[in-house]
């Protein structure tokens, strides 16, 4: 093999294994002669040091495992093993089997596995195995109090209402810090992994500086997101800082940077100047998430109205959309933190339902007010009400508010 092949090899030896490795599941990868490739978590869960060690003694390891049905308890031999099955061409879809790993405790996992094949030829299976105990354990919960629940007192029963919706809202809110916080960090990582593998590659480098800027940035504002709304669901007064800023500039600003992500879809009508003391960055937030609201759940054929009206005392910012109106349900909870509405429910379309939570925070902590009307003919409005000056409602502090033209 050339040094230029042997180069290329070697460098796609190591992207796949950096691969598999940031996986957050056992990975194994074999043939008809044993495992060839896997990650730590695989490892680690079959209680071995090495691919070698693995295979070595793969009979007594699988033993040791006692890797079973989950719904019958019965014993797998090797032959139904998910990592067997893959590699003579069979399709493993989502199994789930109790497994009794090195780590010393019972656990449920889920695994799937694929056959590989080239050249039209089968040379072997990938089996992925992720730990499901918390959800098995959370469901296994939930029936339980399903079952008590028939037996309790009404008032027992809202207590417990109460006590379910507070489990909830705690595990979306754990599961957007693990899931969703991931997608940015792991940029961050791939990133700084290509810096570290090629240092003379100077071309590159400062692209992938402001990447990760970039990506830290996004992680520290979901981050930022998820504790204010928090802080909201909590009955407390979000933190602002106020300055003097230019509520026109601040709309037609954030309303251009949103015109890059989603074409010309906005209309605005504002005086040149309105100036008055609040948050600018509040103010950003707040047009940023009910201009993207609109963009989301709003007719894609119509353009969406964002008006700036000024007076003497208070300031009105309207943002209307054409398109499905909000349902009386809906329209009641929509503020409500984790909430998403039916319409956002079926479009499947991503988010965590604390965009609205935050706005009426921002808005409240303002000494300000937001109304919302939606019906068939007039389409969806929200209006926010806020003082000219929200200085004496508001967290005190100095802020550079955005510029006065």
């Amino acid at each position: 093999m050339s040094k230029l092949k042997l180069n290329e090899f070697e460098d796609d030896h190591t992207a796949f294994c950096a691969v598999i490795e940031s996986i957050p599941a056992a990975v194994l990868v074999g043939d008809i002669r044993g495992i060839t490739r896997c990650n730590s978590q695989a490892l680690a869960l079959f209680g071995v040091a090495s691919i070698a060690e693995l295979n070595r003694d793969s009979a007594k390891v699988i033993a040791r495992q006692r890797i079973r049905s989950f719904e019958t308890g019965e014993l797998l031999n090797f032959e139904e093993l998910a990592s067997s099955r893959a590699v003579r061409g069979q399709y493993v879809q989502r199994e789930e089997i109790r497994f009794s790993p090195a780590l010393g405790r019972d656990i449920v996992v889920q695994v799937s596995g694929s056959p590989l094949h080239m050249n039209g030829k089968l040379t072997g299976g990938v089996v992925i195995i992720t730990d499901i105990t918390s959800r098995k354990q959370a469901e296994k919960e939930l029936q339980e109090s399903e079952r008590r629940f028939r037996l309790l007192t009404d008032e027992q029963k809202r207590a417990l209402e109460r006590l379910r919706e507070e489990r909830g809202l705690r595990e979306k809110f754990i599961f957007a810090l693990t899931h969703d916080l991931r997608t940015p960090l792991t940029a961050v990582k791939a990133s700084a992994q290509l810096m570290q593998r090629y240092p003379e590659r100077t071309e590159i480098r400062e692209n992938l500086i402001a990447r990760i800027i970039s990506d830290v940035e996004r992680a520290d504002q979901m981050i930022r997101d998820l504790l204010d709304a928090n802080r909201i669901r909590a009955g407390q007064k979000l933190p602002l800082l106020i300055g003097l800023c230019d509520l026109a500039y601040i709309a037609r600003d954030t309303l251009r940077d949103l015109s890059l992500i989603y074409d010309d879809r906005f209309t605005l009508v504002a005086s040149p100047q309105i100036a008055g003391y609040w948050s600018a960055d509040g103010l950003r937030r707040v047009l940023e998430n009910l201009a993207s609201n609109a963009i989301k759940y709003g007719d894609p054929q119509q353009r969406i109205a964002v008006s700036v009206l000024a007076e003497a005392r208070r300031v009105a910012i309207a943002v209307h959309n054409h398109g499905n109106p909000l349902s009386v349900e809906d329209q009641s909870g929509i503020f409500r933190v984790f909430h998403r509405t039916q319409s956002a429910q079926r479009s499947r379309k991503n988010g965590w339902g604390i965009g609205l939570t935050l706005v009426r925070g921002i808005v409240e902590a303002h000494g300000g007010t937001i109304r919302l009307e939606s019906s068939a003919e007039q389409g969806t409005t929200f209006t926010v009400e806020l003082p000219r000056d929200a200085r004496d409602t508001a967290t005190a502090g100095k802020e550079q508010g955005a510029r006065l033209d």
